[in-house]
């Protein structure tokens, strides 16, 4: 009974050591990001236009519906509709819990897992 605390005793001050190590050596794996260095993104005006106005619309939820202003919803629906006119014909829209969109992109592999984007 002796040994085996012992042995119990050993095998846990190895478990200990090991993850003492691998604590104190762990290295990040985080790129280092130059602060200095400034990364213009390309952006298309129009995108940054159309995200602008977007941002416009005072689409407010609230956990009582009654507090909603649904027209709001309704003018966004609406500006999606003239701002992306290919992505309503291309996609399936549907309508979820009254003014929320969801907008589906079959792929050609019906058996591929799908993505939400």
């Amino acid at each position: 009974m002796k040994k085996l605390l012992t042995v119990l005793g050993l095998v846990l001050i190895a478990i200990v050591g090991v993850v003492l190590y691998n604590t104190f050596t762990f290295s990040s794996k985080q790129i280092k990001a130059n602060p200095n260095e400034i990364v213009q993104a390309p952006y298309d005006s129009a995108a940054v236009h159309r995200l602008a106005h977007a941002l416009r619309f005072k689409t407010i939820s609230y956990d009582e519906p009654e507090k909603i202003d649904y027209a709001p919803f309704d003018s966004l629906h609406e500006f999606f509709r003239q701002s992306f006119p290919l992505i309503h014909q291309k996609l399936e829209r549907e309508v979820v819990n009254q003014h929320s969109l969801l907008y589906r992109w079959r792929g050609l592999k019906s058996d591929a897992r799908p993505v939400i984007l």
